[in-house]
């Protein structure tokens, strides 16, 4: 790490990382029963740190959240960090229009862009694996990580008012 990265970590920016940490342990818990939760909200969690603090969670981080991910989960390395990076990109880059409108369109964002990162993710599967997957899963994971989506935005958010530095860094 150069001295300028050094001098900018503060205790507190791990936070974020942390969280979404949690966020995939939870995406890749077994079930007493052998399956698993079916959600993606370590998805929602880079999505809202992308928003709240995307100086706090960087790409690097994203990717790593992924790898992770990939690997606890058994699939293919890079296909988790490759929709995270993407995903974290994309509202870094819409943060400038979305932020005037208010929180409502970012969360119409978020589902969109949670829709989006979905669809590319059961398409590498198939390209990887050779084979059509069917694509209920997926819907059914979307569905349960969008009705958890405000739960994951509003604990985000009461630990962002919580850190040290103003809400909405720049990126």
């Amino acid at each position: 790490m150069s001295r300028t990265t050094l001098s900018r970590l503060q205790p507190a920016s791990v936070l974020p990382f942390a969280v979404c940490l949690l966020l995939v342990v939870i995406d890749v818990m077994p079930l007493p029963h052998g399956g698993r939760i079916g959600t993606s909200l370590s998805l929602a969690g880079v999505l809202v740190w992308s928003w709240c603090r995307p100086d706090w969670l960087s790409a690097g981080a994203a990717f790593l959240l992924g790898l992770l991910h990939d690997v606890v989960a058994g699939l293919p390395l890079g296909m988790t960090s490759l929709v995270l990076i993407l995903a974290r990109g994309a509202v870094v880059a819409l943060r400038p229009s979305l932020e005037p409108a208010g929180p409502a369109l970012l969360g119409l964002s978020c589902l969109a862009l949670m829709a989006a990162a979905e669809a590319l993710r059961w398409v590498i599967a198939n390209l990887w694996w050779g084979r059509l997957f069917p694509i209920e899963p997926v819907l059914a994971e979307l569905v349960v990580t969008v009705l958890l989506f405000p739960t994951v935005l509003g604990l985000s958010v009461l630990v962002d008012t919580r850190l040290p530095g103003a809400s909405h860094a720049s990126s």
